[in-house]
């Protein structure tokens, strides 16, 4: 279960022009790997932290296209969903200046190699 989790995720992060309903359900695989994490070895850590890293890179995207569904802020106050679930903070990330550019190119060179 935990390798089809991860992998579908993988896959969605690569897809931000993907609807919004495909987004939510994106967001509620990352709550489920969220919950398996530490069962997750570290070839599979590593596989998650890049796709997260996708995801951080597209969050306006993403964000653009669940905004139309669903209001992210009225979720996590209604959910008491607390900052460590990052990814129901898109709206916020998504309005944040690049701050992740040093992160994207070190991301880079690991692919090079």
């Amino acid at each position: 279960m935990k390798k089809q989790l991860l992998k579908n995720y993988q896959i969605a992060v690569n897809f931000p022009e993907a609807s919004g309903f495909e987004h939510l359900e994106m967001l509620q695989i990352t709550d489920q790997l969220a919950l398996i994490e530490n069962e997750l070895n570290g070839l599979e850590k590593e596989e998650l932290s890049l796709a997260d890293h996708v995801l951080i890179k597209n969050a306006k995207q993403f964000y653009h296209e669940l905004s139309s569904i669903i209001d992210l802020k009225q979720k996590r106050e209604r959910e008491q969903i607390s900052s460590g679930f990052w990814w129901w903070y898109l709206d916020v990330l998504a309005n944040l200046p690049q701050l992740f550019s040093s992160t994207e190119k070190n991301l880079q060179q690991k692919a090079i190699f």
